[in-house]
């Protein structure tokens, strides 16, 4: 893989596809994707600035393609978000707008998982609530559940936190091929039978560090049904 397509596939994930699923909009992105990825300033660009790329400079790139200045590139990435909304994905568009309306009207919203949020809010964490509301009420439930379970076995394994969306254990490795079941069952199939509508397949992605070892060594570990005994 070439090194300066990586970085342009952070930033676009971090700085575009990730705020505008949480109600970003495209004058924040332009910036966090020119200035704060990019290295370009605001104003006209020159030749040679900007993050490297495979031949030049971002800034090289964009001028080749007719983008020659910030508020050029702002303009672009606005015609980017209404393709992105209003032809890509017209369905999540018209929930985002009825969601607006509706927290405009009442002051507040209500998740699927039964919580109502109200308050001052501005759109895009009307947008966002629901959404990563609802997913980390699904990991606080799984935690609770695992948490029972454990006590309930006795297990050695013992559950340590939530960072983020994940879940953090300190596993025994002698329990490690009979709780990774478990941990799967309960946040793929059991949570869907607690809330019905879940209505798409569930998949636990799981990293592992051997004893003492720092995150930075962690590897992804996938468990095969063979390994249970």
């Amino acid at each position: 893989s070439i090194p300066e397509h990586k970085y342009l596939r952070n930033a676009a994930k971090n700085s575009f596809v990730f705020p505008q699923f949480y109600g970003d909009y495209y004058v924040n992105c332009a910036e966090g994707l020119a200035c704060k990825w990019g290295h370009l300033p605001k104003g006209k660009w020159k030749k040679g600035q900007g993050v490297p790329m495979p031949e030049g400079s971002l800034s090289d790139h964009l001028i080749k393609v007719g983008i020659k200045s910030y508020s050029e590139f702002e303009e672009h990435i606005k015609e980017v978000e209404y393709d992105f909304w209003y032809r890509r994905f017209k369905v999540y568009q018209k929930w985002k707008d009825k969601l607006w309306k509706e927290y405009q009207r009442k002051g507040y919203i209500d998740t699927l998982t039964g919580f109502r949020i109200g308050g001052l809010m501005r759109k895009n964490e009307v947008i966002n609530s629901p959404i990563q509301g609802s997913a980390f009420h699904c990991l606080l439930w799984s935690f609770i559940q695992l948490d029972e379970i454990s006590e309930k076995e006795g297990w050695n394994t013992k559950l340590i936190g939530q960072i983020h969306d994940s879940i953090l254990f300190d596993v025994d490795p002698k329990e490690l091929n009979y709780v990774v079941p478990i941990i799967e069952r309960v946040m793929t199939e059991d949570i869907r039978k607690v809330w019905d509508w879940i209505i798409v397949p569930l998949e636990v992605e799981m990293d592992i560090c051997d004893i003492d070892a720092p995150w930075s060594e962690k590897k992804g570990f996938v468990w095969k049904k063979e390994n249970q005994k």
